[in-house]
Order: C-alpha cells, then sequence, then structure tokens
C-alpha cells in the first residue's frame, strides 16, 4: 500500500498535509517548490530566481526547478525585514 503525502500552503504561507496542519516550520523543515516559496514570500517569480542567482537564498535545482527548506525562507525574511 502506497501512502501519498500531499503538502499545500494556503493563502497565508502557512504549510499543510493531507488537510492537516504542520507543526511550525522550527519543528519541521518542509521542503518547498518554486510555486510554493513565491507564494510564501509574496513575490514574483523573477524576482525569486533573481535572489537565488545572487545567492540571497539558497536553493537546489531538482529537474527544471528549484527546491528550498523553508527554514531559509524564514531566515531570507528575517534578514530582509531586520
Amino acid at each position: 500500500m502506497v501512502c501519498i503525502m500531499q503538502t499545500n500552503l494556503d493563502r497565508y504561507g502557512q504549510i499543510w498535509e493531507n488537510g492537516a496542519k504542520t507543526m511550525s516550520s522550527l519543528d519541521k523543515d518542509v521542503v518547498l517548490t518554486t510555486k510554493q516559496a513565491i507564494r510564501y514570500l509574496k513575490i514574483s517569480k523573477p524576482t525569486y530566481l533573481k535572489y537565488i542567482r545572487v545567492g540571497r537564498i539558497k536553493a537546489v535545482k531538482a529537474g527544471r526547478g528549484w527546491k528550498v527548506h523553508q527554514s531559509e525562507l524564514y531566515r531570507f525574511l528575517k534578514v530582509r525585514n531586520g
């Protein structure tokens, strides 16, 4: 039997798996896709990709897209907002 986990972000950037809210980002480091990351950061895709290119956000190329830890986005926002 195969169990498929579906991870989604709501409009407030909170992580949901299979309809249930997950632990905080400090308890569990979730890997986000580009689409999820730009929704979490509330920035455009070109801006997100620029931040990766210049090294402001650390992400890993996975196939045609990028993967990033939610804790990295939290760190980015914390540094950005002072």
